[in-house]
């Protein structure tokens, strides 16, 4: 059940609307009494789906959660609120017992008891300090990938003309070719050459398949081209399946391919390697943000002295993508820095987000990003992903 005690007045701005869960603690609660006090309006629930009946019904600006009651609601709520993409923007503070770190990490800011109000007001504070920190780091990455769509647009739409000309040029060919075809059509068949007439409309009609065969295939190369640049451009929940990582990589490569054509040659080295868990589209950003990185780390104009090695393979349940150039490089100091938001080795171009919004992705994965670098030899960064265990893998 769901007890509301909500205040009259808000004496200043900075209070806010909290919902409190509470399941199983004594009424009146002290933590709810705190907050009235101070001006809050407090939503006191008993169970997780108090919680979210509150927060559909109107804005909350806090959610407190006590992780040391009895059951499971704390920590089910913790679940909810983060993998909810709905909620996962929702400041949340756990109460927990001393020495407790029982999904502490879950959460926006951690109270141990006993506590007073004092840090009660200050682990609010923080927690709506992280939320609009995290808020602002997701529309700085949104203006980081219109940005890089922008210049992969650029890119694609010279991409996007040779295999639009092949496909229009087999057309017309197979235009022409039908209206002649169709003309002769009798003449062929009739008379003393009747048989030759017939396999040289069967050499004819065979040579028009072939046309729209072709024109077809152009086609397809433009409607995947197109979807894999509309794949980055839609913004949606992030959702975890089994991925295929070539496929991401492949379709990653033809994206960059405009980036990378007059500064290095690509070669690729691909292994059998098993699926991961994870967001395609998300991870398609990834790999477009490394491998235009790589061709940025090298001037354009001598593409055929310069490389950039892609390395697929599987090593101990992870999948692992190298992407290798041989750029500028960077010195160690830059090396310490290169994930930090903000920071760049461009000087005349780049936001400095590319590389955090690579970490924070592979993050989202619980995968690993490392970099080895030397100034003036080139840069690897390596990506593991957890593979998706097979049947026999879980026995």
């Amino acid at each position: 059940m769901r007890s509301q005690n909500t205040a009259l007045s808000w004496p200043t701005l900075r209070h806010q609307r909290v919902v409190l869960l509470e399941p199983g603690r004594e009424r009146p609660s002290h933590v709810a009494r705190v907050l009235a006090d101070d001006g809050y309006a407090v939503d006191r629930c008993e169970t997780s789906a108090d919680v979210l009946e509150c927060l559909n019904e109107h804005p909350v600006d806090v959610v407190i959660v006590d992780l040391a009651a009895p059951g499971a609601e704390g920590a089910a709520l913790c679940r909810i609120l983060r993998d909810d993409a709905a909620f996962a923007r929702v400041p949340l503070v756990a109460m927990v017992e001393p020495g407790s770190a029982r999904l502490r990490a879950q959460a926006d800011a951690a109270l141990v008891r006993p506590f007073d109000g004092g840090e009660l007001f200050v682990a609010i504070e923080r927690a709506l300090l992280k939320a609009e920190r995290r808020a602002l780091a997701a529309r700085l990455e949104e203006t980081e990938r219109l940005a890089m769509l922008g210049t992969l647009a650029a890119s694609i739409g010279h991409e996007l003309n040779n295999p639009l000309a092949f496909a229009v040029g087999n057309l017309d060919l197979a235009h022409d070719a039908l209206l002649a075809y169709t003309a002769g059509v009798e003449e062929l068949l009739q008379g003393a050459n009747a048989n030759e007439g017939r396999r040289t409309l069967a050499r004819r009609l065979g040579m028009l398949q072939a046309c729209l065969q072709d024109g077809r295939t152009g086609l397809s190369r433009v409607r995947a081209m197109v979807g894999d640049l509309a794949g980055l451009a839609r913004r949606r929940s992030v959702e975890h399946r089994p991925v295929d990582v070539r496929r991401v990589l492949e379709s990653s490569l033809t994206m960059a391919k405009g980036q990378i054509a007059d500064r290095a040659v690509v070669t690729c080295e691909y292994a059998d390697a098993p699926q991961v868990m994870g967001d395609e589209p998300r991870l398609g950003q990834l790999f477009v943000n490394l491998l235009v990185n790589a061709a940025q780390a090298i001037p354009p104009g001598d593409a055929s002295s310069n490389g950039i090695h892609v390395v697929l393979y599987e090593d101990q349940g992870s999948v692992v993508v190298e992407i290798e150039d041989t750029g500028a490089g960077m010195s160690k100091t830059q090396l310490t820095r290169i994930f930090e938001p903000f920071f760049t080795t461009k000087a005349d171009r780049g936001t400095g987000l590319g590389l955090s919004i690579c970490r924070d992705i592979v993050e989202e994965h619980a995968g690993e990003l490392d970099v080895e670098s030397e100034l003036g030899r080139g840069s690897r960064f390596s990506v593991r992903l957890s593979a998706v265990a097979t049947r026999s893998d879980a026995i």
